[in-house]
């Protein structure tokens, strides 16, 4: 099945700009708004983080390292896991643009899973 996400939670930290807002603010935004926000530039800075959540709980996020590599994170908490790989800034967009309701369908290529450490 695939349906088309209306929008998602989105959180970010531009450190150049000094913008913030929280996961906790679970600010609401439709999908242009939030591919909108993705092209503001907020990938070109380091330590910037990005990301968005859907209403399952899983999260996709992308960091830019020290060096300006972008990783891109997908967890899913039923799995107690989380997705990973390193994508171009064009490659991020285009993710996006999948636009599926549930993260976790969004199908990546060659994502290496990650399971988190659990007690």
């Amino acid at each position: 099945m695939n349906c088309r996400a209306k929008g998602y939670v989105c959180f970010y930290a531009d450190h150049l700009t000094n913008e913030f807002i929280s996961v906790d603010d679970e600010v609401f935004m439709e999908l242009d708004k939030v591919l909108a926000s993705l092209q503001s530039g907020v990938l070109e800075y380091p330590k910037n983080i990005w990301g968005i959540i859907d209403e399952k709980g899983n999260s996709l996020q992308f960091f830019v390292n020290q060096d300006g590599t972008i990783e891109m994170n997908i967890s899913v908490p039923k799995k107690l896991g989380s997705y990973t790989k390193m994508l171009e800034k064009s490659e991020c967009y285009t993710l996006v643009c999948q636009a599926q309701q549930y993260i976790e369908d969004i199908e990546i290529e060659d994502a290496e899973f990650r399971d988190w450490w659990v007690e």
